[in-house]
């Protein structure tokens, strides 16, 4: 019993150092242009990347969604500028000229006029890009899974996106896996004492 709760309390703590995101996405409703970024981490090697989606896809206020809409699903990805890093040295990233792919996961919007809620979703994506400096191809892609909030307005009778799709925090992660910790830590201190 006693082996068994050290290697549960190994297991959480090491869980909780190192919930990092591999990969951070950020989807915003788009009105106006880039609502699209992307941050990939390998220690201390990154690439990130902005754009954005075509107008129609996931689009922001004063666009609206009828109840029972369907939301989601395949668009074109529009890079405008990327960054890599690799080793210490930076580099400038370009997209070719055939746009990237995004899917987001297909839902349906409530048909009752529900005031507001969220919606669990996933992205995944896949962009061709170019390495300025080196004149490298680069494939960059990813996935994550996070969320997006509507609200429902009465006047109009329609739904409106009010914010982005959110990759979950690293930091949240690690504070669950803390608290996991220490409660394990509690427990083997009763179980010590009987």
């Amino acid at each position: 019993m006693k082996r068994l709760l050290w290697m549960t309390t190994i297991f959480l703590a090491l869980m909780s150092c190192s919930v990092f995101a591999d990969t951070l996405i950020k989807l915003f409703p788009n009105c106006c242009g880039d609502n699209f970024a992307a941050l990939q981490r390998n220690g201390a090697d990154f690439i990130l990347i902005s754009g954005g989606t075509p107008p129609g896809f996931f689009d922001a206020p004063p666009v609206g969604y009828a109840p029972g809409s369907y939301v989601g699903g395949g668009s074109d990805l529009f890079i405008d500028s990327g960054i890599e890093q690799i080793g210490g040295q930076r580099y400038d990233l370009q997209a070719t000229q055939t746009p990237g792919t995004l899917d987001m996961t297909v839902f349906r919007l409530p048909t009752n006029g529900q005031e507001s809620f969220q919606v669990p979703v996933s992205i995944d994506f896949s962009v061709d890009m170019i390495n300025l400096e080196t004149g490298d191809p680069v494939t960059v892609s990813g996935f994550a899974s996070g969320h997006v909030s509507f609200f429902f307005v009465e006047f109009t009778g329609l739904y409106y996106a009010t914010e982005p799709f959110a990759t979950p925090e690293s930091g949240t992660l690690g504070l669950v896996g803390t608290g996991l910790l220490g409660v394990l830590t509690f427990a083997r201190g009763r179980l010590r004492s009987r």
